[in-house]
């Protein structure tokens, strides 16, 4: 009974601790990424700076969706 109540408080702590976690947009740079500065692979909304193996453009197939 005593370690049921250990692993409960346990699952408790962890969970709330991901609570205080600030969650950042989707497909952005944090602060410290841009100082080391990290460049984003997708812009999110187009294929541009993308292209297939040893070729300078895409194929059909490739697609922008959700």
């Amino acid at each position: 009974m005593k370690m049921q109540k250990i692993v409960l408080l346990g699952c408790i702590l962890i969970s709330g601790c991901n609570s205080f976690a600030q969650p950042s947009a989707p497909n952005t740079l944090t602060d410290k990424e841009k100082k080391a500065d990290w460049k984003l692979l997708f812009d999110g909304k187009t294929l541009s700076g993308w292209h297939s193996f040893k070729s300078d453009k895409i194929g059909p197939a490739w697609k922008i969706g959700e």
